[in-house]
């Protein structure tokens, strides 16, 4: 007759359901190793055990790239298990999005080098009094733009 074992955490007990209590009896002695323990009611959600403190964290895979991400959601004496794992489910649904790269990079709003000169341009140029010409040329392949 088989019978199916339960999943190990790192720790090699069980894989535990995340409660307040079990967070606070956890603790880790080596400084340089985290232990994390993982969620047995949501995958990939957990709580990273370090020397000085306990944190909430979700690890995924972007399904754009396929590469994994651990996002921190916030450290365990802010918010409560619940909360977490609520905010886990968001970060999973938000990694498994198609435009996932390409929200992010709107939400940082990083400028790409058009934008930068753009906005160089309606500030600094603009402002400059008539008596003064300014001609600029951009070349891209020897072509003018």
């Amino acid at each position: 007759m088989l019978t199916t074992l339960p999943p190990l955490n790192q720790m090699g007990g069980a894989v535990p359901v995340l409660t307040a209590k079990l967070i606070s009896k956890l603790s880790c002695d080596d400084p340089k190793k985290p232990i994390f323990v993982w969620d047995d009611k949501l995958k990939g959600f957990a709580v990273c055990v370090t020397k000085t403190r306990k944190s909430f964290v979700f690890k995924g895979r972007i399904k754009q790239s396929g590469r994994s991400k651990q996002i921190k959601i916030a450290g365990c004496d802010v918010i409560s298990v619940d909360e977490a794992r609520e905010r886990a489910r968001v970060i999973a649904g938000e990694l498994s999005s198609f435009t996932y790269l390409e929200d992010l990079h709107k939400k940082q709003s990083i400028p790409i080098l058009s934008d930068a000169f753009n906005k160089y341009v309606d500030v600094y140029l603009n402002d400059l009094s008539n008596s003064c010409i300014v001609y600029i040329v951009i070349l891209t392949d020897n072509q003018q733009i």
